[in-house]
């Protein structure tokens, strides 16, 4: 046996050996050929195509490499036909911009029969092609100052004589100019700096500025942005005054010149005012600020002396006659209810209410009426009168008659579409006459009378007409015209508008969405600029309370999930909720799609056949998917998967059936002592009863004669009683002490305690000893260890 194993061993080390003397190949053997070749790229640049040779008949790999363009890890094919013109190539190709060396250095090892051998190869290629120039080179952005361009070397002849760069200045950046900067000599090359202030065309007091554009020739690269340069001009101003003061009213703001900038809105509190001037974008005042604000005082009306006087303003015109007289005739009006002393040329005329005649010498001067003499108790005033020329009427009227043309009204209404009264304008047209007219309106007392000159009309307003209008009567140059005013038009009223404005509320705990509806009513509004119908505020109305189940958005929105009790399979401990033996079972919900190898579970528990199987869980209805473990296994999401393996109890599963022995003792009664009795069991699970009543396992005194019945049997119905027991039910019979109170009673039936209390425990003690004595201990205890 010993040279056996030693020829075996000898054996292991010989082929030990020989594999170690195979593999030890020379390391020189295996190597890669790498070499590098350029092209120009059309849109600049060069394209390095790298060739790698594998000179194996099996493959190497890429263990190393400082150039992405031969990824580590890649798989060098077996070259069987190295060195002819069959040899594999493996090709890679990079691309770069500028001509500076490429090194490239890879290692490659081949594998076989368990060991390894490497090759390192290293190439340094800078035999780029000459004739090679990238179009698209590019330049720094433009500064405010100047554009700094590096030319590169090989530009092409003539193709670096052009500059052009866009400046946009003046208000809003409105104005544009281009410097062209051009080489008349030459070219330029190295770095050059085209500086903006140094070009002929460069503005003047240029002020802010942007460059806005670049080109450079020679390269496809056009620069193109904002660079904000420069000062905004300081060119802006406002100025303000206030008026002066009157009887009638004090002294107001009065916004004045402003240049490339605009006036706010005015601030008046009390008798103090403020104002800010904006300037204008692009534009600043002269102290550097966008804004300048003006404050003071407002002077309040002239109180005392003259301003307790009435204003009255009269006036004069001159009355062409039909024919040349040696007199002016001036029509003087007074709107006042008494009569005013003026004065003119020396004279006094006294105007009374309305219109009153002067007659004046020929002349072609001016007259002046002044008057409001002191203590008259009227302001001072004057007018100036021009004298006109007479007509010739020899054949011919004096005028022509003139007309009214048109009534026009502003109705003034109220919200509810009715109209108040109103203001009317009457227009006298006295267009096609050559001499002056008065218009008279009937009924007013001269308020609306007035003198129109030759060749023009004048309107007047006329307060307070009521809605439904009329017919007034004018009189001019001896004619009555008619004038009738329509009534104001009324708007009909619109139906109020209502709107039902549903809420709806929901939350993950509610089965159904609360939906509360409620009407908003908005009432007509008339507005009395536009003359139009519109609508007020909403006004909020009943509500009326709905339900309806939730919608998957509002599910979703609100982030609710379902709890999800992990699956279970099949094994085999028995399930009594279901008769089939192989089964994975779920716990059903509307909102949870189930499937057991992609088939859709209808019922809460689905036959299966034995073996492993998939259950995935998919949320519907906007819900998503909790599950009821804690961590470390907790998850969650719209989807879950289990693997299961169920098993077939019917097949897979043999009960094993547990072996129990019970135990049992007793003490009689005696002159001294009460008696007892002990149930219990030697192994496994027993339970007894005692005259019918269960008992559980325990001593029990007995203080009377009296009959005992014990029974056994195992706790779990599939156990079974050991053979050791007899299973029938065991009498023990208690009796009163005999004479002498010296010997113990004795069960009635002998037999039975032949294997119960301490008869059975001394019984089996003996058999125990025997087995061992004669060799069959073994065994005994084997089956003891079974059944336990």
């Amino acid at each position: 046996m010993l040279k056996k194993f030693l020829a075996v061993v000898t054996t292991l080390l010989i082929a030990f050996g020989l594999s170690v003397v195979a593999v030890a190949a020379p390391a020189s053997a295996h190597h890669t050929d790498l070499s590098a070749k350029a092209d120009c790229k059309t849109e600049g640049g060069w394209t390095i195509t790298w060739t790698v040779i594998n000179s194996e008949n099996f493959e190497g790999e890429v263990t190393s490499s400082n150039n992405t363009a031969i990824p580590t890890g890649t798989k060098l094919a077996a070259n069987p036909n190295y060195g002819n013109s069959n040899s594999i190539k493996n090709t890679f190709t990079q691309t770069v911009t500028s001509n500076s060396p490429v090194n490239t250095t890879i290692t490659v090892k081949w594998f076989r029969q368990g060991n390894t051998v490497s090759h390192t190869s290293n190439v340094t290629f800078s035999s780029f092609p000459a004739d090679c120039f990238n179009w698209n080179w590019e330049y720094p952005a433009p500064t405010c100052e100047s554009l700094t361009v590096t030319y590169p070397s090989g530009i092409p002849a003539g193709q670096a004589n052009d500059v052009n760069v866009r400046i946009k200045y003046g208000v809003n950046f409105a104005n544009e100019v281009t410097l062209n900067f051009h080489n008349n000599t030459g070219t330029w090359s190295g770095t050059q700096s085209f500086v903006y202030a140094q070009h002929p065309n460069w503005p003047a007091n240029i002020g802010q500025y942007k460059v806005v554009w670049v080109q450079v020739g020679g390269t496809n690269y056009h620069w193109q942005g904002e660079v904000t340069c420069g000062e905004l001009p300081k060119d802006a101003s406002a100025e303000v005054s206030t008026t002066t003061p009157t009887c009638e009213q004090g002294s107001s703001l009065v916004p004045g010149a402003i240049v490339n900038a605009t006036w706010g809105t005015p601030v008046i509190n009390g008798n103090s005012y403020s104002i800010v001037a904006t300037a204008n974008p692009g534009h600043l005042f002269a102290d550097g600020n966008s804004t300048k604000t003006f404050s003071g005082t407002l002077q309040g009306p002239k109180t005392g002396g003259v301003c307790d006087d009435v204003s009255v303003a009269i006036t004069i015109t001159y009355v062409p006659e039909c024919a040349v007289d040696p007199d002016n005739t001036w029509r003087v009006f007074n709107p006042s209810d008494e009569t005013i002393v003026v004065t003119y040329n020396g004279l006094t005329h006294s105007a009374t209410p309305g219109y009153s005649t002067i007659t004046t010498p020929r002349s072609m001067d001016p007259i002046t009426l002044t008057w409001g003499a002191d203590e008259s108790g009227i302001k001072p005033g004057s007018v100036v009168g021009t004298p006109g020329a007479d007509l010739t009427g020899e054949d011919e009227e004096c005028y022509t008659a003139p007309d009214v043309t048109k009534v026009v009204g502003q109705c003034a209404y109220f919200e509810d579409g009715t109209a108040g009264n109103r203001t009317v304008s009457i227009t006298y047209d006295n267009t096609d006459s050559n001499v002056p007219v008065t218009f008279s309106l009937q009924g007013f007392a001269g308020v609306y009378d007035r003198t129109v000159p030759a060749g023009e009309s004048v309107t007047v307003e006329a307060p307070n007409v009521l809605p439904a209008g009329g017919t007034y009567t004018v009189t001019a140059a001896g004619e009555t015209f008619n004038l009738v005013i329509e009534p104001c038009p009324t708007f009909e009223k619109p139906e109020p508008k209502v709107e039902q404005r549903p809420v709806a509320s929901f939350e993950c705990g509610d089965t159904q969405v609360t939906i509360v509806t409620t009407t908003f009513t908005a009432e007509p509004v008339f507005n009395t600029e536009t003359l139009e119908w519109g609508w007020g505020e909403w006004v909020e109305g009943e509500s009326v309370t709905t339900y309806r189940a939730p919608l998957p958005e509002e599910i979703s929105e609100e982030g609710c999930a379902i709890v999800v009790t992990d699956p279970s399979a099949s094994t085999c401990t028995p399930n009594g909720a279901t008769d089939l033996t192989s089964w994975i079972r779920v716990e059903l919900n509307p909102n949870v799609e189930f499937r057991i190898d992609g088939e859709i579970v209808t019922a809460e528990f689905t036959s299966v056949t034995a073996g492993e199987h998939e259950v995935t869980a998919t949320a519907l209805n906007g819900y998503t998917l909790e599950s009821v473990n804690p961590e470390p296994d907790y998850w969650t999401g719209t989807s879950h998967a289990w693997t299961f393996t169920a098993v077939d109890a019917a097949v897979d599963c043999v009960p094993t059936l547990a072996d129990v022995l019970p135990s049992f003792d007793y003490e009689p009664l005696t002159c001294d002592t009460d008696g007892s009795f002990t149930i219990g069991a030697e192994f496994g699970d027993v339970s007894w009863t005692v005259n019918g009543t269960e008992y559980p396992q325990g001593t029990y005194p007995v203080t009377e004669a009296s009959t005992v019945t014990l029974e056994a049997y195992p706790t779990n119905p599939e156990d079974t009683l050991n053979e050791a027991w007899i299973d029938e039910p065991i009498v023990l019979t208690f009796e009163e002490p005999a004479s002498g109170c010296g010997f113990p009673l004795i069960p009635k039936t002998p037999e039975q305690l032949a294997f119960t209390g301490a008869a059975a425990s001394v019984g089996i003690g003996w058999a125990g000893a025997l087995v061992v004595l004669t060799g069959l201990g073994l065994v005994i205890l084997r089956r003891k260890a079974s059944a336990n």
